[in-house]
């Protein structure tokens, strides 16, 4: 009797401890389900900055903390690549025309809560998303077909506390977002507070 109260125990304290570590990948941006993400490079783009102007990696940034998480508050973004990007060069960091960085990108939704646009295409076979968050004046409505010459909105603080532009690449795989490392200008963002020069 003592033995399999022992065991009993040993069998809730365990279930308890898995309880409380996958509390803890919650509370912190993770989950007990694998991380939607794809150690892969995005096909590389323009910038969704004007050609003429540098941005640099400000804010959240996948290269160094801190970063940005799969899930946030019970939701999946599928943000562990995105990037929080402002202007250099005495730029304000509100009002700056924000760009797609593909042509022929379909504009798949809306947010806006958070100021966002969530862009697609098709690229080599594989579908591909642009998000683009925290925007002003928002251009297009859902359907709309742009491309890198098309003002999609200006970086604004919609739904954050300051002016950026949250951008992130994910691949669409069987109807589910995987982030991948974007690319710009044939440059991958790998550097804090460096001037990444626009295309």
């Amino acid at each position: 009797m003592a033995a399999i109260s022992r065991k009993r125990i040993g069998v809730a304290a365990s279930a308890v401890a898995m309880m409380l570590v996958a509390s803890l990948l919650w509370v912190f941006g993770g989950s007990p389900a694998q991380a939607h993400t794809l150690n892969e490079l995005a096909p590389s783009g323009a910038s969704p900055w004007l050609y003429t102007q540098s941005w640099a990696l400000t804010g959240y940034g996948y290269n160094t903390p801190p970063t940005h998480v799969d899930y946030y508050n019970g939701d999946h973004l599928s943000d562990n690549y995105a990037l929080d990007m402002t202007p250099t060069g005495g730029l304000s960091a509100c009002g700056q025309p924000i760009y797609p960085i593909w042509d022929n990108m379909t504009v798949y939704a809306i947010s806006s809560g958070t100021g966002g646009m969530y862009l697609r295409r098709s690229i080599n076979g594989q579908t591909y998303e642009l998000k683009l968050l925290h925007m002003k004046s928002l251009k297009y409505g859902v359907g709309a077909v742009v491309g890198t010459q098309n003002v999609v909105g200006y970086s604004s603080n919609t739904g954050t506390g300051s002016c950026h532009l949250h951008v992130a690449v994910h691949k669409i795989v069987s109807g589910t977002r995987y982030a991948v490392r974007p690319v710009f200008c044939g440059r991958e963002v790998t550097v804090r507070n460096y001037g990444y020069k626009g295309c």
